[in-house]
């Protein structure tokens, strides 16, 4: 992966877990941001820019609750 995606995804994750409180926004608990990730709610394929948009992000754990997975395995919607 180059710098400038890196740089791209590390500001992309730094916005949506700033704006969202580094909340999970599906259990409402609060992590570390270690302990999060920022799921993109619309494929990023269906973007040309891949879909780095704060519109398009929400904050997950990954730990605890794990919400993420479950989002992934269609457990829950956003």
């Amino acid at each position: 992966m180059s710098k400038s995606k890196k740089k791209i995804r590390e500001q992309f994750r730094n916005a949506v877990f700033e704006r969202d409180n580094y909340t999970c926004q599906v259990c409402g608990f609060v992590f570390e941001a270690h302990e999060l990730d920022a799921h993109h709610i619309v494929n990023r394929n269906h973007f040309k820019d891949g879909g780095y948009i704060l519109e398009n992000g929400v904050t997950l754990c990954k730990v605890g609750e794990n919400c993420h997975l479950k989002i992934e395995k269609n457990e829950y919607d956003i």
